[in-house]
């Protein structure tokens, strides 16, 4: 088998932009530690080949960064991970889409494996302008229902695809000519 070393993939340095982001924000649950802990590591995985299949194996520093007490806390009540991509199955699966991306979560991949009922739900779009989603979103053509407000607030590159909305109530912002239920 062959290997190399490689600079760690930007999803993990998205981890540390976001631990800064969320200090100079205000959120005092993200503490200097828990910054120190993760700007300490070292960023190198190990890619190993052997015809043609190839396999990612994390660096003893990577499985630490996972126990830190910042990814710990990003990744509280996250919905399940399926080879990379978060299921979403509740309407608190999909806050806490909106809420990571918010922190500076980029490039996250979602698919609704069930329709998702929003009543009584309080929410955020997801996406920012400081922060837009960038990520993909799979609705699976699933139904989005009682929405209060746009599903994303801003998207940079994203996609979206298979995403339904059977009821929502937009306000008007303003006068905003771009206010949807969507984007």
């Amino acid at each position: 088998a062959k290997k190399t070393y490689v600079k760690m993939m930007a999803s993990w340095k998205t981890l540390l932009n976001t631990a800064y982001a969320l200090v100079e924000g205000g959120d005092a649950n993200v503490t200097e530690e828990m910054i120190q802990e993760l700007a300490a590591l070292d960023e190198t995985i190990c890619i190993s080949w052997e015809d043609g299949v190839y396999s990612l194996e994390e660096a003893s520093e990577l499985k630490q960064a996972k126990e830190t007490a910042f990814y710990q806390y990003l990744m509280q009540n996250a919905p399940a991970l399926e080879d990379g991509v978060y299921q979403l199955a509740k309407a608190e699966d999909l806050q806490w889409v909106a809420s990571r991306v918010a922190m500076g979560l980029r490039d996250v991949v979602v698919q609704m494996v069930a329709p998702i009922d929003m009543k009584d739900v309080e929410w955020q779009p997801i996406g920012t302008t400081e922060r837009p989603f960038s990520g993909k979103f799979y609705g699976g053509k699933f139904p989005i229902t009682n929405l209060s407000g746009m599903l994303f607030g801003t998207t940079d590159g994203a996609v979206i695809d298979g995403v339904a909305i059977e009821s929502a109530t937009v306000a008007d912002n303003g006068g905003n000519a771009h206010t949807g239920g969507l984007v």
